[in-house]
């Protein structure tokens, strides 16, 4: 960021012959793109969608007390920081409500009910959680083909694999706690397959 502010001050200052010229548009740095509005539209809601898993998670361990959800609510805060950075750099404001509250009306809608399916039901916070992060790998898959920065494709690639391991870790503390075959709810088996399949430990352990 220090250089391409150092470059920005030598263009105006006139040093910069050729600042017309496709070099000098090259080395733009690409938070100076104008996103559209759409792009915008999805790194706002992004943020709730990271908010939404870590307020349940963190409403979940503290009734469960399960381990994946204790390690993911740290997980999910970081991932609400590398958005907000996102959000930062090309200027757009972020959501700024309490805990459990949500602007996208889906999202609140969607965190009262499966709050209150959740904490009632051990095994039902669970199949939220994987739900969640089969939502949100699904939803990212698709964004990353259609992000306008390669800073937005980084996130978006950051975020999938998070997701990713965290799916993971559903599955196999499913298995472990309840003895239950995790089947996806949203993608295809054999999507998921391939996700489990990869390996990483995803802090699948028990309480």
């Amino acid at each position: 960021m220090k250089a391409v502010n150092i470059f920005l001050t030598i263009v105006i200052l006139g040093v910069g012959f050729s600042s017309c010229s496709k070099d000098d548009k090259d080395d733009s740095s690409s938070h100076q793109v104008v996103l559209s509005e759409t792009q915008k539209t999805h790194l706002v809601n992004l943020y709730e969608e990271e908010k939404l898993a870590h307020d349940l998670y963190t409403e979940f361990y503290a009734t469960h007390g399960y381990t994946p959800f204790s390690h993911h609510i740290e997980a999910e805060a970081k991932h609400m920081a590398l958005v907000d950075e996102v959000l930062t750099l090309y200027g757009i404001s972020r959501p700024t409500l309490g805990f459990g509250l949500f602007e996208n009306e889906g999202y609140q809608k969607n965190y009262n009910e499966w709050l209150a399916k959740g904490v009632s039901d051990s095994v039902h916070s669970c199949y939220i959680a994987a739900y969640i992060e089969e939502m949100d790998i699904l939803d990212l898959m698709e964004s990353i083909q259609l992000a306008e920065t390669t800073e937005i494709k980084d996130l978006y690639e950051t975020l999938k694999s998070g997701s990713e391991n965290h799916l993971r870790a559903y599955n196999k503390f499913l298995k472990m706690e309840f003895n239950i075959d995790y089947t996806p709810q949203l993608m295809s088996q054999e999507l998921f397959d391939k996700i489990i399949s990869e390996g990483g430990s995803g802090h699948g352990g028990g309480k």
